[in-house]
């Protein structure tokens, strides 16, 4: 018998020799499995949980797993949330807006070659919802006396509110709307804020109809229109508009209203691999995309 072995015979009869949890925590470090040896490495998917995002990355997740690939997901606090694991390697992919991502690269460059867009998923829109009281029907109305809950802090609807309100000061006249003060409260949340006076108006973003704005518009609340002749001054890339016009046709709501298009977009990390799985996501993600998209 070698001297290796007698050596390992040697300290395992010492630590049953001491106490019962001494010597069950020397033989769970020595003899437990490492990591690769136990389980297989697993594909982490990033999302906000409770909309499209998820529906999306749960879509994209089954795929992998049939795949034989395991699967983990990790809930995010939105957009701004999953850039940043990204961009850290705690997640692998995740879905966001593409105008968070274009602030994110505007104040971190490093953000760009650790975050790599793999796949254009669908199209969301900007959707502005107010009570009857206020009198708002489209974003013109809105005052510096007014509040908006813009969803919470860092969720793409609230870095979408800070942008356009950005781009109206840069390219227009800073115009009254542009002074409300946000509130940031999720928007599942939106409609108790306002009832009891803490707002008048939500605003948000994703795909139509928008769960949390057929509740309040059901409930008698008013669907405003969102136009302003700056909003779409911002190109990114060079030559085109971070934020196109379009017009939603009475149907999915009750009302047509003009607004602002915002596509999503499933992002990689720099640290995922380029194997099987990174190309088997591109190849499905757009079809999970497409069956998605309600924005024409």
């Amino acid at each position: 018998m070698s001297r290796i072995l007698f050596a390992i015979l040697g300290l395992i009869a010492g630590a049953l020799a001491a106490t019962t949890d001494q010597g069950r925590e020397f033989i769970n470090q020595v003899l437990k499995p490492t990591p690769a040896a136990s389980q297989e490495a697993t594909v982490a998917l990033c999302y906000k949980p409770g909309g499209n995002y998820e529906r999306a990355m749960i879509a994209i997740g089954s795929e992998i797993e049939q795949s034989g690939q395991q699967v983990s997901y990790i809930e995010t606090q939105g957009s701004e949330d999953t850039l940043k694991r990204l961009a850290s390697g705690v997640c692998q992919y995740g879905i966001a807006q593409n105008d968070t991502h274009y602030l994110m690269s505007k104040n971190d460059v490093s953000i760009k070659s650790t975050v790599k867009p793999t796949s254009l998923l669908y199209t969301e829109v900007m959707t502005l919802v107010c009570s009857r009281e206020s009198g708002i029907d489209e974003l013109s109305d809105i005052t510096e006396k007014n509040s908006i809950v813009v969803d919470t802090f860092g969720s793409g609807s609230a870095l979408t509110w800070e942008n356009i309100v950005q781009i109206e000061k840069d390219f227009g006249g800073e115009d009254s709307w542009s002074k409300a003060t946000p509130v940031y409260t999720s928007l599942s949340e939106a409609e108790a804020s306002i009832s009891v006076g803490e707002a008048q108006c939500a605003f948000g973003v994703s795909g139509i109809p928008a769960s949390w704005a057929s509740t309040m518009v059901n409930n008698g609340m008013t669907l405003s229109w969102i136009e302003d002749k700056d909003i779409n001054d911002l190109e990114f890339p060079e030559g085109t508009s971070l934020y196109d016009s379009t017009r939603v046709a009475a149907g999915t709501y009750p009302s047509k209203f003009d607004t602002y298009k915002i596509k999503a977009v499933l992002f990689q990390s720099a640290k995922a691999p380029s194997d099987n799985t990174n190309r088997l996501i591109k190849r499905v993600a757009p079809s999970v995309g497409k069956r998605m998209n309600t924005v024409q």
